[in-house]
C-alpha cells in the first residue's frame, strides 16, 4: 500500500529501469516484486547473494562431459536470456569483483558479456530478452554499515553503483497496516493486543536504529509471537521466548523489559 514505493518501482519496472531496493530486515522488499510479479503475471527468479558466491554460479563455466567441453550457463545467465523479472536478494553480500564483471550489462540496453564462454565475441554476449527486469534488494545502499548491523554486507564499487537507475527505500507497514496484517493472520487475536503488539514492535525498532539494541522486531518476530501467544495463552511468555534471547546483553534485556512496561503499563 505504500504508493511511495510502489508507484516509481512500477514506473521502473516500465521503463525497464535497474531498481536498488533498500530497508531495514523483514520490511517486505523481496514480497513485494514477487507480488507484483504475480500480478503482471511476469516470470520471476530470485538469487541470494552471499559472501562466497562465485561467478561461475552467477555466470556459467566451462564443463567437460563425454569427452566434449561445453559452457553451462549459471542461473542468472539464463533468466537474463529467458526474459524473467529476477531479483537479486542481498546483492550487496556478493563480492565487488563480480559485480564488476556484471558492469556492462548494468548499462541501459547492456549486454551480459562471457568472456570465459568459447566462440566469438558475439557468440559469448547475451542480450537480456526484453521483456526481462532486474530489480535488486539490501538493506543498505552499498558504501557499507557504519554500526554493524549488517555484518555480511560487502563495500562496492562507486562505478557499480552509479549503474543503479533508481534507488528506493522501503520501510515497514504503518501501525494500522500492521495491525491490520496480524488480525488477517490470526483471525483470533483481539484487536487490542494486535495494537499493543505493533506498538512494542515499533519501539524495539526504534531502538535498533539508534543503535540501543542490537536486534530488532521485524514482521517475521511479530508474526511469530502472535501465534505462539494464542497457543501459549500469554503474551508475555511468548515474547520472551520470541525476543529475549535475541538480545547480547543484560542491560540490553533490561531495556527490552522497560519497553514492555510502558506499552503493557506495568
Amino acid at each position: 500500500k505504500d504508493h511511495t514505493v510502489l508507484y516509481p518501482l512500477m514506473l521502473g519496472i516500465q521503463h525497464n529501469m535497474n531498481t536498488l531496493l533498500t530497508g531495514p530486515t523483514g520490511c517486505g522488499k523481496s514480497s513485494v516484486v514477487e507480488y507484483v510479479c504475480s500480478v503482471i503475471r511476469q516470470p520471476f527468479f530470485r538469487l541470494n547473494g552471499r559472501q562466497d558466491m562465485e561467478s561461475d554460479t552467477i555466470l556459467g563455466k566451462v564443463w567437460v562431459a563425454g569427452g566434449e567441453m561445453k559452457y553451462i550457463l549459471g542461473d542468472f545467465s539464463k533468466a537474463r536470456r529467458d526474459g524473467c523479472m529476477i531479483l537479486w536478494d542481498e546483492v550487496w553480500k556478493v563480492p565487488s569483483g563480480i559485480q564488476m564483471a556484471l558492469q556492462r550489462m548494468y548499462e541501459r540496453e547492456g549486454v551480459l558479456q562471457l568472456d570465459d564462454m568459447p566462440g566469438t565475441l558475439e557468440e559469448k554476449q547475451i542480450k537480456p530478452d526484453p521483456r526481462g527486469r532486474l530489480i535488486l534488494a539490501d538493506n543498505v545502499v552499498g558504501v557499507g554499515d557504519g554500526l554493524d548491523k549488517y555484518a555480511a554486507t560487502l563495500i562496492q564499487d562507486a562505478s557499480t553503483l552509479n549503474r543503479m537507475e533508481m534507488v528506493l527505500t522501503c520501510d515497514y507497514l504503518k501501525p494500522d497496516d500492521e495491525i491490520g496484517m496480524l488480525e488477517a493472520i490470526h483471525e483470533h487475536l483481539p484487536k487490542t493486543q494486535a495494537r499493543k503488539m505493533v506498538q512494542l514492535a515499533g519501539l524495539i525498532r526504534t531502538g535498533f536504529s539508534k543503535g540501543e539494541l542490537s536486534s530488532t522486531m521485524s514482521p517475521r518476530q511479530l508474526n511469530t509471537w502472535a501465534k505462539l501467544a494464542l497457543a501459549v495463552g500469554e503474551y508475555k511468555t511468548a515474547f520472551n521466548y520470541v525476543m529475549k534471547g535475541r538480545l547480547a546483553t543484560t542491560e540490553e534485556q533490561a531495556s527490552l523489559l522497560q519497553l514492555w512496561n510502558t506499552v503493557y503499563k506495568v
